[in-house]
């Protein structure tokens, strides 16, 4: 019998832009991958608003990941248009407006690994890999005393276009 994914627990995640992974965590709030299916009815007169069949049209899969806490480096990672400067290893990010920019040439995989005793677990049989994706951030700052700034970011995912994984867009569990 196959082991059952993790029931509980938080999770890291990677992500590689320009191949130096980044490691987005910590989070507060989850990590949410949604796979939703979309289907069509088929109707007909006689049948009225009862569809008669329906039609498999694809599904939309979504991360969701709720950062906290974030350096300038995992901003950067992750707001497009964003630019880290200044002495040393960065301490402002400028963040200019992009329009036109298509995602799907910058999607790159994203790794979501469950948490071990306070460490990303090194099964990755227990990882799963989402083959292209691309960060949209959804940040709103609010400033008082009863809630914790928190960077939401929505990862926009595609299938693969690559050879061995064609179509797919993310696997769960070992490689086969």
């Amino acid at each position: 019998m196959p082991a059952p994914m993790e029931d509980l627990g938080p999770c890291e995640m990677t992500w590689d832009p320009d191949g130096t992974p980044v490691n987005l965590k910590p989070f507060f709030g989850g990590v949410k991958l949604r796979d939703s299916g979309i289907v069509k009815d088929i109707f007909e007169d006689g049948q009225g608003e009862t569809p008669v069949d329906a039609v498999d049209m694809g599904r939309i899969v979504e991360v969701e990941s709720i950062m906290t806490r974030p350096n300038i480096t995992q901003l950067e990672t992750v707001i497009m248009g964003s630019v880290k400067s200044g002495a040393g290893t960065g301490t402002t990010l400028k963040v200019s407006n992009t329009v036109g920019n298509p995602l799907l040439a910058q999607a790159k995989e994203l790794r979501i690994k469950p948490a071990v005793d306070n460490a990303a677990s090194a099964d990755t049989s227990e990882w799963v890999h989402v083959w292209k994706c691309y960060p949209v951030i959804d940040k709103e700052i609010i400033y008082d005393t009863t809630g914790q700034r928190v960077w939401k970011v929505n990862w926009k995912c595609f299938p693969s276009d690559e050879t061995g994984k064609i179509n797919e867009i993310y696997r769960y569990g070992a490689q086969v």
